[in-house]
């Protein structure tokens, strides 16, 4: 885990923020010493994000910039706010993202068709949920390749929720950044910048699972669940891990160590046959 001596010169940018898992990573961010730039266009909710903060006397290392992510400059935006708030960015954590309870409030007792879906939505959830934390990760790499040192981590979704029914478009979006989190790390390979992706592993206890969803509450993973293995994932090390997939719902100390299943690598491999590619002499 990061110490936090180290910590205290790395700078992070934190996606959706306000609430949820977004809250809680940065507050555990806070807590392990970094500086951290909270992006969230609620701007109620982000406040009272930072009066936490404060409260736990990490607040002079918070910085709030509100945003809408489907805004076509807010990717560019975002970095130059980092630059004049944080001085720069070493680390860009990808959190947020609009749940299939925007949809539906009951949506795993009554899912969803996808025909029933409005352009309007379905494009708000793939700049959101897709497309913003790509632009986002570019502008981030860019930056970070000139300091030859860089976290990117990618928050996506269980496989299962990817392809289930009555989680258009949601599923979609996720599985998109799944896949562009694999393209991503094998871009940065040996640059100095590592590209992961961490899920809850499950339902979390945040407003993405709506009161009307019918689960019960106490047995919803607990969002602080988050923390641990994103701080392991930017731990300034040698053999940092990289091109990971981490489920913070089943993290432990030992999950660190090769063959733990908690880690596995990111997206797909494995499934599906490889595309047949004639020779090319180039």
């Amino acid at each position: 885990m990061t110490s936090a001596n180290a910590a205290l010169h790395r700078r992070v940018v934190i996606t959706g923020a306000a609430g949820g898992l977004g809250r809680a990573m940065a507050l555990g961010l806070l807590d392990a010493g970094y500086s951290v730039m909270l992006v969230d266009q609620d701007a109620t909710r982000i406040g009272e994000t930072l009066a936490l903060a404060d409260a736990r006397r990490v607040g002079e290392r918070a910085f709030r910039f509100d945003a809408d992510l489907t805004a076509t400059d807010a990717s560019v935006s975002i970095m130059d706010a980092a630059q004049v708030l944080l001085g720069g960015i070493d680390i860009l954590v990808n959190n947020a993202g609009l749940g299939p309870g925007l949809i539906s409030k009951n949506y795993f007792s009554d899912p969803p068709a996808f025909d029933s879906l409005s352009d309007t939505l379905v494009r708000q959830f793939f700049e959101v949920n897709g497309i913003a934390p790509m632009l986002l990760a570019m502008h981030a790499a860019r930056r970070m390749r000139l300091q030859r040192w860089g976290r990117i981590v990618n928050v996506t979704t269980s496989h299962d929720s990817m392809m289930r029914r009555g989680f258009a478009p949601y599923g979609g979006t996720k599985a998109s950044l799944e896949s562009h989190s694999a393209i991503m790390a094998r871009d940065l390979e040996g640059s100095g910048i590592t590209v992961n992706v961490l899920v809850p592993g499950g339902a979390a206890d945040t407003a993405m699972i709506p009161q009307e969803s019918g689960f019960e509450r106490a047995q919803l993973i607990r969002p602080e669940s988050m923390v641990a293995p994103l701080l392991w994932l930017l731990a300034d090390v040698p053999d940092a891990p990289h091109e990971r997939r981490v489920l913070a719902a089943g993290w432990t100390p030992e999950a660190s160590t090769n063959g733990h299943p908690s880690v596995a690598p990111i997206g797909w491999p494995g499934t599906g046959s490889p595309a047949i590619l004639p020779s090319n002499s180039h």
